[in-house]
């Protein structure tokens, strides 16, 4: 134990404490770096990189809060240093800020209205000129708006003027039916193609409207549903029209094949089924 204590401690270490005070303060003492090359190497590349902290405060924008890319690049620029770099960022800059200023400007609310929508000056002056009164159709717009007022607002009941139409409808249908039968006579046929003796009948009912029977069927159809309130009678009626179009079609070409330019001349001057159709 006496030779270990020996050798472990170091000379004069009983004496005053002088060696241990002076190993304590060299391990204290700062370091020397391991590689001065690089301490000596970083002034020359920190010098052209700005420190993060001065680029940021530089970019910041104004009060205003309106800054652009054209902005934050003269904010670099004024901060870095650097020869070609500079002069690009520069260049960019300039670009930037021509492209602000062609681009137009917004406006400041997308849906904001001009004060005067409609022009309402102009539009009464132009109501209110005596020169053109009476030619710009005052006549339409007035019974646009009483049509409009009376749709709102009915004067009356429309009740007993359908029914009555409804009726009319279905009487006439019913004559146009009888009349033309008897006005064929001879020359009546339930199938579409002409009789072989047939006569090309063009007096009477029939000097104004070429298939009256056809017309009386479709009409007194349309009447009797119209009184009764039948949906399924007005949907059979408009099959029933389909049907007799269809008929009077083929009856027509059969006819103009027989009877040629007579019957194309007595199409022209008459109507089909009904009159004003």
């Amino acid at each position: 134990m006496r030779g270990a204590s020996a050798i472990t401690a170091p000379a004069g270490a009983g004496r005053g404490g002088a060696p241990a005070a002076a190993l304590r303060q060299r391990a204290l003492a700062p370091r020397a770096p391991l590689r001065p090359q690089l301490q000596r190497r970083a002034p020359r590349w920190q010098s052209r990189v700005p420190a993060r902290d001065t680029v940021l405060s530089a970019a910041e924008p104004p009060a205003n809060g309106t800054a652009d890319a054209g902005d934050v690049v003269e904010a670099v620029v004024s901060v870095a240093d650097g020869g070609d770099a500079k002069q690009q960022l520069k260049a960019a800059a300039a670009e930037a800020a021509a492209a602000a200023e062609a681009a137009p400007s917004p406006a400041s609310h997308p849906l904001a209205l001009p004060d005067d929508p409609f022009a309402a000056e102009e539009l009464v002056a132009e109501l209110t000129d005596p020169s053109s009164l009476g030619k710009r159709g005052e006549v339409f717009t007035a019974a646009q708006v009483l049509a409009v007022m009376f749709v709102i607002w009915p004067p009356f009941r429309l009740a007993g003027l359908f029914d009555l139409l409804a009726t009319l409808a279905l009487t006439a249908g019913l004559v146009f039916c009888v009349y033309g039968l008897f006005s064929l006579g001879r020359n009546f046929s339930p199938l579409a193609s002409p009789r072989k003796k047939h006569r090309l009948v063009t007096s009477g009912l029939y000097a104004h409207i070429r298939h009256p029977i056809y017309g009386g069927l479709v009409l007194a159809a349309l009447g009797l549903a119209a009184i009764t309130r039948s949906e399924g009678r007005l949907a059979l009626a408009i099959l029933l029209w389909f049907i007799v179009e269809q008929k009077a079609k083929f009856e027509e070409a059969a006819l103009v094949q027989r009877y040629g330019e007579e019957y194309a001349a007595y199409k022209k001057s008459t109507w089909k089924l009904l009159p004003c159709y």
